[in-house]
């Protein structure tokens, strides 16, 4: 029987173009210029004109655009673009439209799902023809895909038996330089189009799980073994919540699952998409004939639906790829490995070297060479592994970084780079090839500790992140065609909340983003060997970034940081990385024998999270005395002195290693002025000076609160495991517009970073019934929050959710009092206000760096509200704590009431209120 069709309406109204800069809409209406709860209705559609800087005369109206095989191109060619880009230049191109159309669904005689896909656009929603303005549901505003990211599973809505309906669809449409690019180059004009793709199809609605192939995992099998350790196998809710029972392998002797209780706990929500985790151990070689693995998947569902518990049973079949083995050939044949990421099944690319280890160990080995892809750049693009041909005795590693963005190489992008490095050089050492009986010749190419990094465009951006954030880690870096700040990429002339922010309260939401640029940490480099690279035609990003970039470097005292500007090549080239001072550049760097690096006589280290940062010659701050504010270390060692000076700024905690000293002498080190008795250790800022960790510990609170994140909310991403997501379960507690929240945010998290989330009800987490034992069960509520593993929490809800009121009376942050939220003497009870913030992870492990983060409303609105500042992007300004009124529909971040950083014991450190 085949599925009854939807009918989408090619012809779509466009309401703009409006000013904004990057980033913008996350705090702007998506339906701008009207109220992101109160989009056009369907009567209003082609009526009015509205103000906008863009165009002649200040206003704009309606216009109308057609879809055509799936897509439509939007443009404005009456706006004077040329004009406006002369005195604005790229921030003048950046725009926001609204869109409208409609979609007719016809009489259902089942339950069935509507997928909508929206590419290229950041926020969509689907509302019913017959609603009006005097509604009270909340309009919800669902993630599109604005990267256009080739994994994309659709944003489903189910659908019960009906009449024909139908249905307005409106989407948020902006112009981003970073994704459609110069107009220049890309249409050969002045005029810039925004492309956006939107399909819409029925398919019928199963109870239980389904199959989901394009999100499977599968590591390549080299001469009869995997290069790897992990399988992840697709899976998508149906109607009913699920619980993983078992995995069975079918007739597979040599492999043997090692799944543990963790994985036994793995649920999957409605309509969800997530990854099952299934860890292997391999004992021996898989033949050639072995072409696909069966499993077999044994869930029961949650009981919560009219039918009772129910047990579900999946096969699924996952191809193999046989590969020839790397060192009977020399062809360029990258390999594709797998390894857990926070839990989480993650592949990458592995070129080899064409020659095993001249020298074995306890020789240096050669290093391992990283090379991270530029925007939008995926693991099948052939052209990426190809840029680089095969080291000598070299692996060259490609790691995805999430997704084709991902977070720009920072957060848990960066996570991903070091994680493939460090289970590839455990895969190849030779205890681990010994242990298995893996060919012995892996051991013979297994690299060193040593890292170089190398990357284009975007990834070229991620070198100097990665080489400025950990600079005891990389040895050298090679970054191609990168940009410096986004800010400086593309400038905020353009913003729309620029206009309404109170000048105090900008400098707080800028420090939320200094992590984000580089030009802040370029001091770190000064004991770096880097060749940085750039078009001198490049038409995509500005080939002065490079040179700024250099410049700074050089300011800082950075001998070893050279620059090469090819002439008259633009931002791609196939010999990026094969020139003549390239080749030398990375030959000199892969050498395992050359010279330890010198440490210069003055440097200073700049740090803005210490959880996302490594040290500098030994050297490392543990903890900040202020998040939202940098930290440094100047350290100053005078030729042939037995005496370190160093200086500190914000800093409340620093480790220092061995540092050598001239022959004879004992080191010494002065910290602010005081001699430590200790040259290496780790040393906490007292009220009395710097004293020693171990007798800095409170001997009446032996296990204090963990010590607060330096970094904004964007930080949550950064999670030791899958990240859990906590909803309330009663009904009376808003159950059906958490629920919604929940599957969207897990869904977009998914959808842009391919981070795992898994969604629990409140009273799961606290191994609580409903809402007993709110005051106590101290006992119960250990034992339940023991289950919820290293991984970050989000809480959906404040005092409606048991654990973020829990929480909040552990802490002393947010209170609640009457029912409404207060923070440092300010109340927050106006309707429509969203509320995000951080707190420390409930589990007793006060060192660890995982994080809770709550977020929450007054109302409905406000929760939206919440959900579209959640931080996917860079770009996205949201501090540790975050209060956004309705204003925000037109003013933007204009419309913030209160913002700010956490101290150290979780009170309010630097902030602003409304």
């Amino acid at each position: 029987m085949t599925s009854p069709q939807v009918t989408l309406n090619p012809s779509f109204s466009a309401l703009g173009p409006f000013p904004q800069h990057a980033r913008e809409q996350h705090f702007l209406s998506p339906a701008f210029p009207f109220p992101a709860s109160r989009p056009p209705l369907y009567s209003e559609i082609g009526r009015g004109r509205w103000t906008s800087a863009l165009a002649d005369g200040g206003e704009v109206g309606w216009s109308s655009v057609w879809l055509e095989e799936g897509e439509l191109a939007l443009s404005y060619p009456q706006v004077r673009w040329k004009e406006l880009r002369s005195t604005a230049g790229w921030a003048a191109l950046q725009h926001h439209s609204l869109l409208h159309t409609t979609l007719s669904l016809p009489a259902l005689s089942s339950s069935y799902t509507l997928e909508l896909r929206v590419t290229q656009a950041s926020f969509f929603c689907l509302l019913p023809r017959e609603r009006n303005h005097t509604d009270t549901d909340s309009v919800e505003w669902h993630h599109a895909n604005i990267y256009a990211l080739a994994h994309y599973p659709p944003s489903p809505f189910p659908l019960l038996p009906s009449p024909a309906r139908e249905y307005d669809l409106y989407i948020s449409a902006d112009y981003e330089i970073r994704l459609f690019g110069d107009p220049h180059a890309s249409t050969a004009g002045d005029v810039p189009v925004t492309r956006i793709g939107v399909s819409a199809v029925l398919k019928e609605l199963t109870q239980g799980p389904q199959a989901w192939g394009e999100e499977d995992v599968v590591p390549d099998v080299v001469g009869g073994w995997a290069l790897g350790h992990a399988f992840g196998l697709g899976l998508r809710g149906g109607a009913e919540r699920v619980r993983l029972l078992r995995v069975s392998l079918t007739d597979c002797p040599g492999l043997q699952l090692q799944l543990s209780p963790k994985e036994e706990r793995w649920t999957l929500s409605p309509l969800q998409v997530r990854v099952l985790p299934v860890p292997f151990l391999q004992i021996s070689s898989l033949p050639p004939s072995v072409h696909e693995l069966e499993f077999d998947l044994h869930f029961s569902s949650s009981g919560e639906g009219e039918g009772g518990e129910y047990t579900y049973t999946i096969r699924r079949s996952l191809p193999l790829r046989h590969r020839r083995a790397w060192w009977e050939h020399t062809s360029h044949e990258p390999l594709l490995a797998t390894y857990f990421l926070s839990g989480h099944p993650q592949a990458f690319l592995a070129l080899p070297p064409l020659h095993p280890h001249p020298h074995p160990q306890p020789h240096p080995q050669p290093p391992l060479l990283l090379a991270l892809h530029g925007a939008g750049v995926s693991l099948s693009s052939p052209f990426w592994p190809a840029a680089l041909d095969r080291q000598a005795h070299s692996w060259a590693l490609f790691p995805s970084g999430g997704t084709e963005w991902g977070l720009d190489w920072h957060g848990p992008s960066a996570q991903d780079v070091w994680g493939c490095a460090g289970s590839f050089r455990s895969l190849l050492s030779p205890s681990t090839s010994t242990s298995t009986s893996a060919p012995r010749q892996w051991a013979t190419y297994a690299p060193g500790e040593k890292t170089v990094l190398i990357g284009h465009s975007n990834g070229g951006q991620g070198v100097w992140y990665l080489s400025s954030r950990y600079p005891d880690l990389v040895r050298s870096s090679l970054p191609a065609s990168a940009w410096l700040t986004p800010a400086h990429y593309v400038p905020l002339t353009f913003s729309r909340s620029a206009h309404f922010l109170d000048p105090f309260l900008r400098g707080i939401l800028d420090s939320a983003l200094m992590g984000e640029g580089n030009d802040l940490f370029l001091s770190n480099l000064l004991g770096s060997n880097v060749l940085a690279l750039h078009g001198g035609g490049d038409e995509n990003v500005p080939v002065w970034m490079t040179r700024k970039a250099v410049g700074l470097a050089k300011s800082w005292g950075a001998k070893r940081v050279e620059y090469d500007e090819i002439e008259r090549k633009g931002h791609w080239w196939d010999e990026v990385f094969r020139s003549p001072r390239a080749r030398a550049f990375l030959d000199q760097a892969l050498n395992p024998h050359r010279e330890a690096r010198e440490v210069p006589e003055k440097w200073t280290l700049t740090v803005q999270d210490p959880f996302e940062a490594g040290g500098m010659f030994n050297w490392s701050i543990d903890e900040l005395l202020l998040p939202g504010r940098l930290g440094r270390l100047s350290v100053h060692r005078a030729q042939g002195e037995g005496e370190v000076q160093v200086r500190t700024t914000n800093v409340h905690a620093f480790s220092v290693g061995e540092l050598g000293g001239p022959p004879g002498k004992k080191l010494q080190v002065r910290v602010d002025g005081q001699l430590l008795p200790s040259s290496q250790g780790k040393w906490v800022l007292t009220s009395s000076g710097w004293a020693a960790a171990a007798s800095a510990v409170n001997a009446v609170n032996p296990l204090p609160l963990p010590p607060v994140p330096a970094g904004p909310i964007s930080s949550i991403l950064t999670s030791q495991g899958p990240i859990t997501l906590v909803l309330p379960r009663s009904p009376s507690r808003s159950r059906s517009g958490h629920a919604s929240v929940a599957a969207r945010l897990a869904r977009a998290v998914f959808l842009y970073l391919r981070i795992d989330v898994q969604i629990v009800f409140d009273d799961e987490v606290l191994g609580l019934a409903g809402d007993e034992g709110r005051t106590d069960g101290e006992r119960g509520e250990v034992q339940g929050l023991e289950k919820l593993g290293k991984g970050n929490l989000i809480l959906l809800g404040g005092w409606e959710n048991l654990l973020t009121r829990r929480l909040l009376q552990a802490n002393k942050s947010f209170t609640f009092e009457g029912g409404h939220l207060h923070l440092s003497g300010h109340t927050f009870s106006s309707p429509g206000l969203g509320v995000l913030f951080l707190l420390p992870h409930p589990r007793p492990h006060p060192t660890s760096s995982s994080l809770a983060l709550v977020l929450t409303g007054t109302d409905p609105s406000g929760l939206e509200r919440a959900l579209r500042a959640f931080p996917l992007r860079t770009g996205v300004p949201v501090t540790q704590w975050m209060v956004l009124g309705d204003e925000g529909d037109w003013q933007g971040l204009g419309g913030v009431r209160a913002a700010g950083w956490w101290d150290r014991s979780w009170g309010v450190g630097g902030g602003w209120f409304a």
